[in-house]
């Protein structure tokens, strides 16, 4: 049987991330699928071990660091699916992001954070955007409970990160998962998961979590931060996802398959975390605006070749018709026909 293509001029739902997406990544697309949301050739999945969020900035951004050349836009990083910045258009749904367990606190490091959602609300401006935080430090496979400085520095990084999202308008999902939230309204949410995870494992007991001796434990971690600003907003909360006891290998951050599935499929899925409808999409078509002073002109498909010396001036309001990959098929407010360019010099109202 041939294998049917992703279509990004379909609905669709985009998922990236660091090593951790490795297993929420697939945890969500098994759900969706099995919950007939979405057709499995329309769902994407990336990750990147050690990856932060400036490796998948566009290579063009000030703030992208090259350690693993272009995640973003090369073919050929990954086995399966188009790039990222091809997937992401119009139509996309939702796109979970993935990323904090690698992140520095520095300020450049925080101002990448926004950046990228920035970047992904350009291409995708009608999608769900969802960050998913980075999973607390519980034990090793074999039993070996996290230190006190590997626990408070995933506290530190979460912190980071709901600090850097709360401006950009990121509804938080704690411990108490959708309380206090209209899951059909809301178009940005951060996953704590951190908060959402029951505390421990603690070390004189290895195979519980949630107990009082784990809460304990989780605290004199925050007790022992040096800044107390460096922790704000962290609580220690006995959060209803118990099946992450033990990692998947030696490091005690890599959550197993298993307790992925779980947090998915039995928390986060039921109570509409991953639903949402998007706009119809208009008959005239999507209205944008040129926000680069490069926007070349180009052919259709399939070279989209450069048609020198065209170039739709910065400013001029589009509307875009149709695309194929990263390019976009506009008219002017005016009527008049530009053809083709790339997706990034647009700005979707």
């Amino acid at each position: 049987m041939q294998r049917v293509a992703f279509d990004n001029r379909l609905p669709n739902v985009v998922a990236f991330g660091d090593s951790n997406e490795y297993v929420f990544g697939p945890a969500l697309k098994r759900w969706l699928v099995a919950a007939g949301h979405y057709p499995a050739e329309q769902i994407v999945v990336k990750y990147r071990v050690s990856s932060r969020p400036r490796n998948w900035l566009a290579t063009g951004d000030r703030l992208h660091a090259g350690d693993f050349g272009n995640l973003w836009g090369t073919r050929g990083q990954f086995s399966e699916g188009p790039p990222i910045a091809e997937a992401l258009s119009p139509a996309t749904v939702l796109v979970e992001i993935g990323l904090g367990g690698n992140l520095g606190l520095s300020d450049t490091e925080a101002r990448s954070v926004v950046a990228l959602v920035e970047q992904v609300a350009r291409l995708a401006p009608y999608a769900r955007i969802l960050w998913r935080g980075l999973p607390p430090a519980t034990a090793s496979n074999g039993g070996k409970v996290a230190t006190r400085a590997t626990k408070l520095g995933r506290y530190k990084r979460n912190a980071a990160l709901k600090r850097a999202l709360a401006p950009a308008g990121f509804a938080l999902f704690g411990a108490q998962l959708t309380a206090g939230h209209d899951s059909a309204a809301f178009r940005r949410g951060y996953l704590d998961l951190i908060a959402m995870h029951a505390g421990g494992p603690a070390p004189g007991d290895t195979a519980h979590v949630g107990t009082d001796a784990a809460l304990a434990y989780e605290r004199s971690v925050l007790a022992s931060a040096t800044r107390a600003d460096a922790v704000a907003g962290e609580q220690v909360i006995r959060g209803p996802w118990t099946e992450y006891v033990h990692s998947r290998d030696e490091m005690e951050v890599h959550v197993p398959q298993a307790a992925t599935d779980a947090l998915v499929s039995q928390q986060l899925g039921p109570r509409g975390v991953y639903g949402h409808t998007p706009p119809p999409r208009p008959t005239e078509g999507y209205a944008a605006d040129v926000v680069v002073h490069d926007a070349w002109i180009r052919s259709g498909p399939p070279s989209f070749r450069w048609l020198r010396p065209g170039i739709i001036p910065i400013g001029t309001p589009l509307l875009v018709q149709d695309w194929q990959g990263e390019y976009a098929l506009v008219r002017g407010f005016d009527g008049r026909d530009w053809g083709w360019t790339s997706r990034a010099n647009l700005r979707f109202r």
